[in-house]
């Protein structure tokens, strides 16, 4: 009889859940049987979608802090870039990694991005608006800090800024100097404090 209790608010239990995908596709694997147990740990079904994928990664709590639903991102395989949008952003850390898991549907299908491979993400994560921007092979280091040459009646002078967030290309300058700036971009082995700069290395900053 106990048993039988058991079962029976099992199956009332199991009435009230109805399992569903977030993608149309074909199931191309199953990790469930008949009277087998399923676990949360992983997936049920695994699906190619028709036109939809969806990719999963793990970032930092601090990368994670910046994203939000509906953010795009690019995804890049074997030179091919597809786009994508984060529709899940995982609020529990992993215990063993210390990261956070994200989901994006990304526009592709099973054949150019088949279930279980590796691709390269890119998402804007830190943004600067308004804010001083100068290129990044402007900026050099030392062990007093980062610095720039500023250009002032034609001479090189070494300003040492504070820097912010950077890409490739450039990077944003929080202190150091202002708005309109002239600053040395180019190098030269011959650069270094009191030398003369001419114009054509020169650039204001912006």
């Amino acid at each position: 009889q106990q048993a039988k209790v058991g079962v029976d608010s099992a199956e009332l239990a199991l009435s009230y859940y109805q399992v569903t995908t977030p993608i149309s596709g074909k199931v191309i694997g199953k990790n469930v049987e008949v009277n087998g147990m399923a676990t949360s740990a992983s997936p049920a079904y695994i699906i190619a979608g028709e036109d939809t994928m969806t990719v999963t990664y793990n970032v930092s709590e601090a990368v994670m802090n910046t994203l939000e639903k509906g953010q795009n991102i690019t995804v890049e395989r074997n030179g091919v870039e597809y786009k994508g949008v984060i529709t899940e952003i995982g609020n529990a850390v992993n215990a063993a990694t210390g990261l956070f898991q994200v989901k994006a549907a990304v526009e592709a299908d099973g054949e150019q991005l088949p279930s279980g491979v590796s691709v390269k993400i890119t998402s804007d994560t830190y943004k600067a608006q308004d804010d001083l921007i100068i290129p990044y092979d402007a900026v050099y280091y030392e062990n007093a800090g980062a610095y720039v040459y500023v250009v002032d009646n034609g001479t090189a002078v070494k300003t040492y800024v504070t820097t912010g967030i950077f890409n490739d290309e450039v990077i944003q300058i929080l202190d150091g100097i202002e708005e309109g700036t002239k600053i040395v971009t180019s190098w030269s082995p011959r650069l270094m404090d009191g030398v003369q700069i001419t114009a054509n290395e020169v650039q204001e900053a912006e």
